[in-house]
């Protein structure tokens, strides 16, 4: 799948949760596992990006003072897309659409629509198949950057399951658009 890192926000490393990609001190991480504390140092079980073998990960574990900052980093197909904003994508059956936080509380986050048009760089390969075709390269299918629609604002809202809004779920801090040309 195609991946586009981007930065985001800057935190205390103190705030990481399992699951992040981060940015720090130039290497990207992911979170493996919760934040501790060991000897007045942070300590963050993390997975390191191994640039010897690009698709492999190497284990890390980070343990530096709690005023140490890093930056969240946004895991995109969105070519153009800002930097410095939390971005959410909201799952659909078998398509997925971005979107971008304006607002949160504890429990809810207001979202704007994050508009995207086709990448012209990246065209679909139609092999015979199903009713008209099977499209062989979905998953690296990239778009553009196309603004942010104000018009459209929706506020989701924390449950147990995650981040939702009436039964779709959306993911934190990836900011991706999936057209499904096999369904």
């Amino acid at each position: 799948m195609t991946t586009i890192l981007t930065n985001g926000k800057t935190i205390p490393l103190t705030d990481i949760k399992e699951g992040d990609t981060f940015r720090f001190g130039g290497t990207v991480y992911v979170s493996t596992g919760p934040t501790g504390m060991l000897g007045g140092n942070v300590v963050i079980p993390a997975k390191r990006e191994n640039e010897a073998m690009p698709s492999g990960w190497e284990l890390a574990n980070l343990m530096e003072p709690p005023t140490a900052t890093c930056t969240i980093c946004t895991r995109t197909n969105i070519k153009g897309l800002p930097e410095g904003h939390t971005y959410f994508t909201e799952k659909g059956y078998s398509q997925a659409y971005p979107w971008v936080e304006v607002r949160r509380t504890d429990k809810t986050v207001t979202l704007h629509k994050v508009n995207v048009q086709a990448d012209p760089m990246w065209k679909p390969k139609i092999a015979p198949g199903g009713f008209a075709g099977h499209c062989e390269n979905q998953s690296e299918q990239t778009w553009l950057f196309g603004g942010i629609d104000a018009e459209r604002e929706i506020t989701i809202r924390m449950t147990k399951r995650g981040w939702e809004r009436r039964g779709a779920m959306f993911i934190e801090n990836v900011a991706r658009e999936f057209y499904d040309y096999n369904f």
